[in-house]
């Protein structure tokens, strides 16, 4: 007979918070290759900075090297890439721009959390981004 061990951990993991904007901190950032056609996937992870909500679980962000917009990019604004350097881009006074996944970690951010649904679950759903300030 197996034993499994339920934590509170685990309980709150599925718990919702109402949508609004919340400080997170970005846990990680990994890379893994897409299913379908084997692009690379910059996956960041995030947990709420605010003690209470610490073990509620939060979607992943996927960002994908073949097209970053919208709120990747935001992400990125809200991690530290100047918003200039994104005007540069539009103006082709520059081509692109390298960024360090490493830079991303630890930083803290706004992220604008909604309760979405996938597959019948909802979960927690970080939809936006803003620097903290």
């Amino acid at each position: 007979m197996a034993i499994i061990k339920v934590t509170r951990k685990d309980v709150m993991a599925s718990s919702l918070v109402s949508p609004d904007w919340y400080l997170v901190v970005v846990k990680s950032v990994i890379t893994s290759p897409a299913a379908k056609d084997q692009s690379t996937n910059y996956v960041v992870s995030f947990q709420f900075v605010q003690e209470e909500y610490k073990d509620y679980f939060i979607k992943k962000q996927y960002l994908n090297e073949k097209g970053i917009f919208g709120t990747g990019l935001n992400l990125l604004v809200a991690c530290g890439l100047p918003k200039e350097v994104l005007d540069k881009i539009r103006a082709k006074e520059m081509e692109d721009v390298a960024i360090n996944t490493d830079d991303m970690e630890g930083k803290v951010i706004k992220a604008k959390i909604s309760n979405t649904t996938w597959e019948g679950k909802v979960s927690n759903e970080a939809v936006d981004f803003l620097p903290a300030e």
